[in-house]
């Protein structure tokens, strides 16, 4: 498993103090039986409503899927953004890359298979691009790849590799943002990126982001570890992964907000001389597939890894593969054109399920 040469994150909770002077509360106003049962007049008005205009969307959408994107483009309320504290962190982390990572090696070969293949002849976009250490080979073999990520620091460490104007990139919310280009063959997702999304709303919205930007018969791909709950006896939150002479990696669970936070050692002479961690929103093979088809997107294919193993309930990663079938293009622009819009906000080879390197 890759390390990550982060510092670690550490702060203090604060607590803010209004200094003005609070209101005496008002007693309640009397509630009469008149009061009463218009108020539940008024709910009963609003129900049918709310219901009326679920149906006729799902009819006029199509069925089940229908009434999912209809629930998705009516979600109003404010959605959380992670991306300034993505950005501050991967900044930090990019001083540590060098571009002349961004080679290929035995390791990743499968990987670039992989993606070549699906990538058919069109251009590639890879979310959370990084430094570049799969879009930068995969460019060499001749495929048309773009890059987006959220750290500017990042994509300096990619530029470095690969002229701009060669390898074009953006600085962005992978959640939100546009990318470079549109009508992309392919989009993906590696070394478990998808889970620096910290919120759920911001993973959902990466899935609507590649939907809006692929062509007909397009496909998505993610490469993400299967959580490891199973490992966790009870009232333990701490899962041991990597362990060698020179590398440590522990994953702490937090299991109600479903985040972890993968601690990374690394060891000489039995010693820690660095140390670091990075946050994650952990997801589920089920969960990602009600994302897809909230996109409009179909799971065509899912591997244990880029050999195209079978995925079983002993899995430790996946590779998933959705898929912009032409015929259901109709709702993939239903998606594309609601209002789900966060205010915005990362193995190949990494299948001992523990994120992240970029």
């Amino acid at each position: 498993m890759s390390s990550d040469p982060s510092e670690r994150l550490t702060g203090l909770p604060i607590q803010f103090v209004s200094s003005t002077p609070q209101a005496v509360p008002r007693p309640p106003a009397k509630i009469t039986t008149e009061h009463r049962r218009r108020k539940r007049i008024d709910h009963r008005a609003e129900r049918a409503r709310a219901r009326s205009s679920l149906k006729v969307s799902g009819r006029a959408s199509g069925g089940l899927q229908g009434w999912i994107l209809h629930l998705a483009e009516e979600r109003t309320e404010t959605l959380l953004d992670s991306s300034a504290e993505q950005r501050d962190l991967w900044d930090r982390i990019a001083a540590g890359y060098s571009p002349d990572d961004a080679v290929e090696t035995e390791a990743i070969a499968g990987t670039l298979d992989f993606l070549q293949e699906l990538s058919g002849g069109g251009t590639a976009l890879e979310f959370a691009v990084g430094g570049g250490r799969i879009a930068v080979p995969l460019y060499r073999r001749g495929v048309r790849v773009h890059g987006m990520d959220v750290s500017p620091g990042m994509i300096d460490v990619l530029h470095a590799a690969v002229p701009a104007d060669e390898l074009l990139a953006t600085v962005g919310s992978m959640a939100t943002d546009a990318p470079p280009g549109t009508d992309y063959q392919l989009i993906y997702i590696v070394y478990n990126a998808i889970t620096c999304l910290l919120h759920q709303d911001e993973q959902i919205a990466c899935f609507q982001n590649a939907a809006r930007h692929l062509r007909p018969g397009g496909h998505f791909v993610i490469e993400v570890w299967v959580p490891q709950l199973r490992q966790l006896p009870p009232g333990q939150t701490l899962v041991p992964g990597t362990a060698t002479k020179d590398r440590l990696i522990i994953d702490s669970y937090d299991l109600v907000s479903q985040r972890l936070v993968s601690q990374h050692y690394t060891l000489k002479d039995g010693k820690v001389i660095d140390s670091g961690g990075t946050p994650h929103r952990y997801v589920w093979p089920s969960e990602m597939d009600v994302m897809a088809k909230m996109a409009g997107l179909e799971l065509t294919n899912r591997y244990a890894d880029w050999t195209r193993s079978e995925f079983t309930g002993d899995s430790k990663s996946g590779i998933s593969v959705w898929t912009n079938h032409p015929d259901r293009g109709s709702q993939t622009d239903a998606s594309a054109s609601g209002r789900w819009r966060p205010s915005a906000r990362r193995s190949s080879g990494n299948l001992t399920g523990h994120p992240t390197e970029r």
